[in-house]
């Protein structure tokens, strides 16, 4: 957001946040590129940031896909990216070759949870059983609903049970 003074008074003027289907372009050619559905894309584009290319989490992920700070630097790096992690195309670029090597890595029954929950955690889930936090069986959920892609709804039903909320 950016403050503007005049006669006295602040405004806080934010960035209009763009629309989903205003990067298909772009999530069409990251999809190509990562060679994935462009339906895994747009999912978690709109779940993740609603399309504001400037939003940022209260974790710290950045941009349309929501890419932590970290995993932007690696993936910066790897892809030949530019600094901005909220170019909208570097963004979508980094954020398709992270699901492609979460889906790599944990197949169906995994990669939107690691995306969500972070490789870290998923891989405790898997060693240890430890039940995925309610927020990410929800993102799941939220995510596979807007995809429409059958190849998910096979997580949806290996997806545990929510860990049991202790007060």
């Amino acid at each position: 957001a950016l403050t503007v003074a005049r006669f006295g008074l602040a405004l806080a003027l934010s960035p209009v946040p763009g629309h989903a289907q205003d990067f298909d372009a772009l999530v069409r050619e990251a999809a190509r590129q990562a060679a994935i559905p462009p339906s895994w894309i747009r999912g978690v584009l709109r779940i993740e940031s609603g399309g504001d290319r400037h939003a940022i989490s209260s974790a710290g992920a950045m941009g349309l896909m929501q890419i932590m700070p970290g995993t932007w630097r690696d993936l910066r790096h790897t892809l030949n990216l530019g600094a901005d992690p909220f170019d909208p195309h570097d963004n979508i670029v980094a954020g398709a070759a992270y699901l492609r090597w979460l889906h790599d890595r944990y197949g169906d029954a995994g990669f939107l949870a690691a995306y969500n929950a972070g490789p870290g955690r998923y891989d405790e889930h898997l060693a240890t059983g430890r039940p995925l936090p309610d927020e990410t069986r929800a993102y799941v959920t939220a995510v596979a609903r807007r995809m429409g892609d059958n190849a998910v709804s096979t997580f949806l039903r290996q997806l545990p049970e929510a860990s049991p909320v202790s007060h």
